[in-house]
């Protein structure tokens, strides 16, 4: 069974460096998930299920803006469900597969039903964690990401295209992590602004344009350390401010709120380092992998900081609470 052309969208999708490198990482989270229920889907049959699989990370690159947004479990439920739909189209063209459809139709009735549903479902899963644990996802990554490599445009401006684009995506969430981490709009506005700007200069000397979004981050929170030191430089020899301050605009009175927010307040206490991995884990949502690659420290470190970092936060937000 190929995967039909109508579901999966057909004709060039125009993918940027920059998407493709998303999808890649989508891909390695969820191909072996999405196999597995392929399986169950063509009853074992996995030369079906990896062209299933393939179809959906094609479906998914289509419409990758949308599918960018959602999250990790509204993503893999958009996955499988795009997946059924293409099995299901597919059996429906090929007559001798055809047996099988009144039988996928009915697993979804079941599943539906109450009780007798969540064993079956139960059942489905078990079925399809043993056939994933087998899937080779370099293999299909390879396939994947050969297939990105003919979606991507052929023009001099790809460069221009792919940091549009990772502005567009990230420009918003990259200010809220540089404010968390020198506690100014304006200054974190100014540092991401730098770091894109330095992004589209090198382009052309990342022999990886899939790591911009992980160069993106770094940049960001190095920039913001050398703003930091330099602001504590520069508070040495400051004047005190005058009586007449010029009024905040709608920005920074809403970083003034949360100001007074006592997790805000324990949290800028916190040495520089264990604030990066907080702010990283528990504001960015990245990974420890991705927190390590970023900061430029060894996972282990990471773990060490966070520890660390959690353990003052209770004991300051424990004394807040008295």
């Amino acid at each position: 069974m190929s995967v039909p052309d109508t579901a999966a969208g057909g004709g060039r999708a125009e993918i940027s460096s920059c998407d493709a490198g998303e999808l890649a990482e989508c891909f390695r989270d969820n191909a072996r998930d999405l196999f597995g229920y392929a399986c169950v889907l063509t009853r074992g049959d996995q030369a079906q299920a990896e062209d299933l699989v393939q179809g959906g990370f094609e479906a998914a690159a289509r419409q990758w803006c949308t599918v960018r947004c959602l999250t990790e479990n509204q993503r893999r439920s958009w996955l499988r469900t795009t997946v059924a739909s293409l099995a299901v189209s597919g059996f429906r063209r090929d007559a001798a597969l055809g047996v099988r459809l009144p039988r996928i139709e009915a697993r979804y009735r079941k599943r539906a039903a109450g009780t007798q549903g969540q064993a079956l479902s139960s059942v489905l899963q078990r079925c399809s964690a043993r056939f994933g644990s087998g899937y080779d996802v370099e293999a299909g990554l390879d396939r994947y990401r050969t297939w990105l490599r003919e979606q991507a445009p052929g023009d001099d401006q790809e460069p221009s295209r792919t940091v549009a684009g990772l502005y567009q995506a990230y420009y918003r969430q990259l200010v809220r992590l540089a404010a968390l981490l020198v506690h100014d709009v304006h200054t974190a506005e100014e540092i991401v602004q730098d770091s894109f700007a330095a992004l589209h200069v090198g382009l052309h000397r990342l022999k990886d344009h899939d790591r911009a979004v992980a160069y993106l981050r770094a940049a960001v929170v190095n920039r913001s350390r050398s703003a930091l030191r330099h602001r504590t430089v520069v508070d040495k020899h400051a004047p005190r401010p005058g009586p007449d301050l010029p009024a905040a605009g709608p920005e920074q009175l809403t970083l003034t709120l949360l100001d007074r927010s006592a997790v805000i307040s324990a949290l800028r206490n916190l040495p520089l380092r264990q604030r990066e991995v907080v702010v990283l884990r528990f504001y960015a949502d990245l990974s420890e992998a991705q927190i390590a690659a970023t900061m430029g420290i060894s996972r282990g470190a990471v773990k060490s900081h966070t520890a660390r970092a959690i353990s003052t936060l209770r004991v300051e937000l424990g004394r807040t609470d008295e």
